[in-house]
């Protein structure tokens, strides 16, 4: 079997990640890790909380004092649970708005009660943002059938600097949203750890979560959990297939085949991304790693995949087709049993 070298400390299979800069064998997001060591964060939150409260002063409800401090786009999830908590016991915020856009898929238990939990723990307003249930679908399914990424579209309307999110904060004349990690820094693809999101303006700032305090998934995991987070462990509801942990992504069942969807068009997906994350965290050593990356990267959950064709309105048959019909078989290639793996094995 052919074999390709992984990422010298993490194992991460370089060749498969777009835009990955590499340095003497080690991959971006583990020198990046690294560089984290030599910023000064708590610089960072101090200005956090002087920048907040300038912004207090500029927004329209300075009169008002019950004017939202800021906006959370948030799933619920660990990570929205640790910024609003942070937020509120570290940065003097008083009054967030919280901002949910509505998934299709099924939602977890563990998503049902997270999602509730985030709001009356810290008693704060809620806005959770549905977008037009049955165009919502025929997108997904237009976007998997065209591009294999049934969320293009919903993701935008979450995460883009003209997401329904950013709308909504414009309208209440909110001038910060809080969102988590840089992803383009934490999985290496830039140098720089920029606090602001590069479309940022001068009425309205786009602020990394993870730029003012070192993003971790052990961390937030830890802060979540101290104010209520719960798990799939905690409902034995549904135990992943493929997957290296049961704490993050969480929110509902189909969400996940988006994922899944890029290991057969680049070769890697969502385990390898937390199995090498995990790794430089410290969480798991290389060896075990690899093991994920080798003998669980290619599965895809069946109850997320029948979940997500529920929600598109298609077969798994059809399903099947159009994997086939993206699949790059200069990475992949089907085995004996007609699942989709790696051609070549990370060493």
């Amino acid at each position: 079997m052919e074999t390709i070298t992984g990422c010298k400390i993490c194992g991460f299979p370089m060749e498969y990640r777009p835009n990955l800069y590499v340095e003497n064998g080690i991959c971006g997001a583990c020198i990046n890790a690294k560089a984290k060591k030599h910023i000064d964060f708590k610089a960072r939150q101090e200005w956090l909380t002087k920048h907040l409260e300038q912004s207090r002063q500029l927004n329209w409800g300075a009169v008002d004092k019950n004017s939202y401090d800021c906006v959370i786009g948030v799933s619920g999830g660990k990570d929205s649970h640790m910024i609003v908590k942070r937020l509120i016991q570290n940065h003097n915020v008083k009054n967030p708005l919280l901002i949910t856009t509505y998934d299709e898929s099924t939602r977890t238990q563990a998503g049902v009660h997270n999602l509730n939990n985030i709001a009356e723990f810290f008693d704060v307003d809620h806005i959770i943002y549905r977008y037009k249930p049955k165009t919502c679908k025929q997108e997904m399914k237009e976007c998997f059938e065209k591009y294999l990424n049934p969320y293009m579209l919903a993701e935008l309307r979450l995460g883009s600097f003209e997401s329904e999110v950013v709308k909504i904060a414009r309208a209440f004349g909110v001038r910060d949203v809080f969102y988590g990690e840089d992803a383009a820094f934490e999985y290496g693809s830039t140098k720089e750890l920029n606090i602001f999101h590069t479309q940022s303006t001068d009425e309205l700032k786009f602020i990394f979560m993870g730029a003012i305090y070192p993003y971790g998934y052990v961390d937030s995991m830890q802060e979540a959990r101290s104010v209520g987070f719960k798990d799939l462990q905690d409902f034995h509801e549904w135990y992943r297939q493929g997957s290296v942990e049961h704490f993050a992504q969480i929110d509902s069942i189909g969400y996940m085949v988006q994922y899944w969807c890029k290991f057969v068009k680049f070769g890697a997906q969502r385990t390898t991304d937390m199995a090498t994350r995990l790794c430089r965290e410290g969480a798991i050593s290389r060896e075990q790693a690899l093991l994920y990356i080798n003998e669980a990267d290619h599965i895809l959950d069946p109850l997320a995949k029948y979940d997500i064709c529920q929600v598109m309105g298609i077969s798994e048959s059809h399903f099947d087709k159009i994997v086939d019909k993206h699949a790059n078989t200069n990475i992949v290639q089907k085995d004996a049993n007609g699942v989709w793996r790696r051609i070549k094995k990370v060493v």
